[in-house]
């Protein structure tokens, strides 16, 4: 059985290894903007979804599984979700967007137009939308993929 202290002891040496890992993977973008090398569209992505399954507190693994997970946060999430990756590749077509999830395009464009109606509705959707997007917007990475778009 393992006793209180050995557990506090194994937190913090993740939490410790956690926080050299955020460092050598900023390190990593760093030096990926500074190049000027295109970035990989699919690293973006996957910025998009683990800040979209952090807000939310999500399963990542649950999040991308192709089945249909009707919870109101991971619907909510993907709509969320279609919406940013509209906004940072708008040359995406919405099935193209919607092949991550193993959506058509008419779910990406109805998923989008419910985030954008609900700035006037519902008013946490669009609030969970607008925090998401300020924190993406401020990402280096995701800054330099944008002008280089």
């Amino acid at each position: 059985m393992i006793d209180n202290e050995d557990l506090c002891s194994s937190l913090k040496k993740f939490q410790s290894m956690s926080e050299s890992i955020q460092i050598e993977i900023a390190s990593i973008e760093k030096q990926l903007i500074d190049s000027k090398i295109p970035i990989d569209p699919a690293i973006i992505r996957n910025k998009i979804i683990l800040k979209i399954t952090k807000y939310y507190n999500l399963d990542k693994r649950k999040f991308l599984a192709k089945k249909e997970l009707r919870d109101r946060e991971y619907v909510y999430a993907r709509q969320i979700y279609y919406k940013i990756a509209r906004k940072i590749f708008p040359k995406l077509s919405y099935k193209k967007i919607g092949k991550l999830f193993d959506k058509n395009h008419a779910t990406v464009f109805h998923g989008i137009k419910v985030v954008n109606n609900a700035e006037f509705r519902t008013q946490n959707l669009w609030i969970d939308y607008l925090n998401i997007w300020d924190t993406l917007k401020m990402d280096k990475l995701i800054i330099s993929f944008m002008e280089d778009a």
